[in-house]
């Protein structure tokens, strides 16, 4: 039994300027992008830049062991998140980049040779997202392309990408 309105008509049978309820439309991803780059087609609409993630050089986590990690490190796993905060005005590097973990703990610094050339990253506002991928075994031997210094064991080894 379907109910009726007063003038007899279904509520499913309403005109379209009568209906009050918000239309959802449920696209692809690869629909979204392909819809998204035709605009570029349009007149006066110029072409969006769209980039990749670029992964960079994966670094160990430095000073650890003067800083916080002891205190959140049962919170790290691999594929944890963490927060890289530019400090330009640090007196012993103007590119240090603070390495961030659980409620804004201090973990460490990226290692001056990585912090040298991603500081300038950070500062034209390119994105950086710092996740673990490991941390420093005891037999202390980690991948050739980790950039490291002040090794602890245990410390966070992270895969950087400017996203």
């Amino acid at each position: 039994m379907s109910h009726l309105d007063p003038a007899g008509a279904s509520a499913r049978t309403a005109p379209f300027s009568a209906m009050s309820e918000r239309v959802v439309m449920s696209v692809s991803r690869r629909t979204f992008l392909s819809l998204l780059g035709s605009l570029s087609a349009l007149p006066g609409v110029s072409a969006l830049a769209v980039r990749p993630p670029v992964p960079l050089r994966p670094v160990a986590v430095a000073g650890a062991r003067y800083h916080g990690l002891a205190t959140v490190a049962h919170e790290l796993g691999i594929g944890t998140v963490l927060a890289l905060r530019r400090e330009p005005d640090n007196p012993h590097d103007a590119n240090a980049i603070e390495i961030l973990g659980p409620g804004g703990v201090r973990l460490g610094y990226v290692p001056r040779a990585a912090a040298r050339e991603y500081a300038p990253m950070m500062d034209e506002g390119a994105d950086i997202e710092a996740r673990i991928s490991g941390f420093v075994p005891r037999d202390w031997k980690i991948p050739e392309d980790v950039v490291r210094t002040d090794l602890v064991r245990g410390a966070p080894i992270l895969s950087l990408t400017r996203i």
